[in-house]
């Protein structure tokens, strides 16, 4: 889709206004930042974003697809969770490198992961309610808006933690506006979770 290309293409052009305006270490730090994050995001998801597109079309009443949204939305909140103890232990024994990052963006660095974690699921969520349109949107703005803001407090501050700070806020603007997005039109709530859609969920 369109908005996946435009998002690549401005994402393509980050480290090429990173790398001359940020000094080396700093630059080892941002790439170590996110080298924290990606791989340890895909470890967590345990694939439940892509059930939505599934379950959704599988669901006959408001009620189930209420369940399994929330289920796609708490259980990776849970393995994130998970997440923040493993960097809590890399802080505690990693030494310098990444070690250093890890001490140095640690609630950044957890709190980015538990929201990007726990709304993985809104790019297949416009996918399973086919609407392109809306995908396209929703990916070009929270990754390509968010591309163009990193090179912007790169060039401005020359400053990684300003970088970082970015990143972060991004990050909860995504998660408040997929959450309060579901919330709107599935009803977000667990009260039509149960044992049934919690065993079909893990099945999957």
């Amino acid at each position: 889709d369109l908005g996946r290309v435009f998002a690549y293409a401005v994402m393509f052009l980050v480290p090429l206004v990173n790398v001359p305006t940020l000094e080396v270490e700093e630059y080892g730090y941002y790439r170590q930042f996110w080298l924290l994050i990606e791989t340890l995001s895909p470890l967590l998801v345990l694939g439940f974003p892509r059930s939505p597109q599934y379950f959704l079309s599988h669901s006959s009443t408001r009620e189930e697809r209420s369940a399994y949204l929330a289920q796609s939305d708490l259980l990776p909140a849970c393995a994130a969770i998970l997440g923040i103890l493993v960097y809590a232990f890399m802080a505690n024994t990693l030494g310098l490198g990444l070690g250093s990052t890890v001490r140095a963006f640690f609630w950044r660095v957890s709190l980015i992961t538990f929201c990007l974690v726990s709304t993985d699921f809104m790019d297949v969520l416009f996918v399973s309610e086919r609407r392109p349109v809306a995908q396209s949107v929703y990916y070009f703005a929270s990754a390509g808006t968010q591309a163009v803001c990193v090179m912007l407090a790169s060039v401005l501050t020359r400053d990684v933690n300003t970088i970082v700070w970015t990143i972060t806020l991004f990050a909860l603007a995504r998660f408040v506006f997929g959450v309060g997005y579901t919330h709107t039109r599935y009803g977000l709530t667990l009260n039509h979770v149960s044992g049934k859609t919690i065993k079909n969920h893990l099945s999957f």
